[in-house]
């Protein structure tokens, strides 16, 4: 989750913006109540939210999951996307960021869609697994600490459907990845990941410049 944008070109990027269709009334002011706080700088930019929506849309996505909740801004968005039978396992270690946000849910009546897991979310995901949920989620969203995208990644894989969308987030950490003098044990988690993404066979993957970079995967 960012705000922060690897386009740099200010004009450029609200000029993408201002031509990216709108979110919902309650998702932008979930939004602008997100950016007053301190945090602010941790939540997922609008036009990435969008983007999420829509491959949600396109592979007509019903059972979710979500790494990572924070704010609660992606789940919203993640939750408007699917229809009204559709449900997102929202995971976080925490809710301490969330109780004074979970109204905005209800007010987009997408309450009822959202199972709120507050755990470490590699234990909810191998819950999962172990409840033979594996092979049944058409998309994931992998937006959290950063020290645990492989054994998210790996977890991911095995509960997504063939077919299935896995989004992972922050992939660029605003550049520091293609930084060799940046070797911090976060960034070098980071670049694991992309390579071994990159490297696994049992995917199609792209990695996109968009917000602080995501990669998009699809099971074979």
């Amino acid at each position: 989750m960012s705000l922060d944008t690897l386009l740099k070109e200010q004009a450029l990027h609200q000029y993408i913006l201002d031509n990216t269709p709108t979110n919902s009334n309650i998702q932008k002011k979930l939004f602008e109540h997100a950016r007053q706080d301190q945090h602010a700088q941790m939540i997922t930019a609008p036009e990435q939210l969008h983007f999420m929506q829509l491959l949600i849309r396109l592979i007509n996505a019903k059972k979710t999951i979500e790494v990572g909740v924070f704010r609660g801004v992606g789940t919203l968005a993640i939750a408007e996307a699917l229809p009204q039978d559709g449900i997102v396992y929202a995971c976080d270690v925490t809710d301490e960021y969330l109780n004074e946000y979970k109204t905005f849910w209800h007010q987009a009546n997408v309450a009822h869609k959202i199972q709120l897991k507050i755990a470490p979310a590699s234990d909810t995901l191998q819950l999962l697994i172990d409840q033979n949920e594996g092979n049944s989620f058409d998309f994931i969203y992998i937006d959290a600490d950063k020290g645990g995208y492989l054994d998210y990644y790996a977890k991911s894989y095995k509960l997504l459907k063939t077919n299935g969308i896995m989004v992972l987030d922050n992939m660029l950490r605003n550049g520091k990845v293609a930084d060799p003098n940046v070797v911090n044990e976060s960034i070098q988690t980071t670049r694991e990941v992309n390579q071994m993404i990159k490297d696994d066979q049992r995917v199609d993957a792209s990695l996109l410049p968009i917000g602080d970079g995501v990669t998009i995967v699809r099971k074979k």
